[in-house]
């Protein structure tokens, strides 16, 4: 963590668990530690499927998932989709996340998701790290996509898709056991991360309006927001830039801000240098005092305008980043 106000003390990298999958949708879940000061958790997939009479001419690695969540015994923590984790990890990571392919009659892919327990690169992030020896139930429950239409674009009469999946866990050990630091009973705790779905409103049309309701008692660091195409290839959600026009924000029926699609995106890319067809986020930074403070107020709403020359049916997707102060 590039940005941090606290010393961190050595980082542990450790196994959890693997799984392999091999039936179309299934979901996997993998038990992780119960131990140490969980930062994050490095998820590392390898993907082959057999069966291509017409070669894929092109890979997305987001669409290998359907869902993407963990689960603890006091609650979910994350619940995505495969598009919404990763390029939420994207916006924060300060490496690029790894991806190859091959793409032949059998194709194969493999890449690494992480998803963050702590506010990855805030300035106080580690604060909501997870004490995970406190809970009886921490597992990673990945929804894998359908055979026919998975991360391998373009193939035609695809077969069976093999995935084997698995999942490391990075921890601060240390930073329970070392006196000086007071976290045990002082901070450690005191922040809950959550990384939520929240609505996927879908239809056909320009020039319709959305109320997507933001969940209140928090503060907000990411909105993030994604427009696909549902009528350019059947069955295929495309990541398109013509869906949505106008974002807005409202708190209790004041507006609070409003910028274009297009805006949105360019200044993704002057802040964080991600240029993403359809993904646009409203980034409240990585100092907290700067997060959007939706404690106690009423009505949070983003409303999304689409666009004139939409598709002729589409899918908008948003997901909240947001923190609980819980101490």
């Amino acid at each position: 963590m590039q940005n941090s106000a606290i010393r961190l003390t050595s980082a542990a990298n450790r196994l959890d668990g693997s799984a392999i999958s091999n039936i179309s949708g299934n979901q996997v879940r993998i038990p992780l530690k119960k131990e140490s000061l969980m930062a994050a958790i490095q998820v590392h997939i390898s993907v082959s499927q057999v069966g291509f009479t017409v070669v894929p001419t092109s890979v997305d690695v987001r669409r290998f998932l359907q869902n993407v969540a963990i689960e603890t015994s006091d609650g979910r923590r994350v619940f995505l989709t495969g598009h919404q984790a990763y390029d939420l990890m994207r916006l924060t990571a300060d490496y690029q996340p790894f991806v190859s392919s091959s793409l032949a009659a059998t194709s194969t892919a493999d890449f690494t998701l992480q998803v963050d327990h702590w506010n990855h690169n805030a300035l106080h992030g580690i604060l909501a790290a997870i004490p995970a020896g406190d809970l009886t139930t921490f597992d990673l429950v990945l929804d894998m996509a359908l055979d026919t239409n998975n991360g391998f674009i373009g193939g035609t009469t695809p077969g069976v898709a093999t995935y084997t999946i698995n999942a490391r866990s990075i921890g601060y050990p240390d930073m329970l056991l070392d006196p000086k630091t007071g976290l045990r009973n002082a901070i450690v705790g005191s922040m809950r991360h959550v990384d939520e779905r929240v609505m996927q409103p879908g239809s056909a049309g320009a020039g319709t309006s959305y109320d997507l309701r933001l969940i209140s008692n928090n503060l907000t660091r990411f909105i993030l927001l994604h427009g696909f195409d549902t009528a350019a290839v059947a069955g295929v959600n495309t990541p398109s830039d013509l869906v949505i026009n106008n974002v807005r924000l409202t708190i209790g029926g004041n507006e609070k801000s409003i910028q274009t699609f297009t805006e949105l995106r360019k200044a993704n890319g002057n802040k964080r240098g991600l240029n993403v067809v359809g993904f646009a986020c409203i980034d409240f930074g990585d100092d907290e005092s700067g997060w959007l403070d939706l404690r106690g107020v009423n009505e949070p709403i983003i409303s999304v305008d689409i666009a004139t020359g939409a598709p002729a049916s589409y899918l908008i997707t948003l997901a909240q980043d947001y923190t609980k102060l819980l101490k």
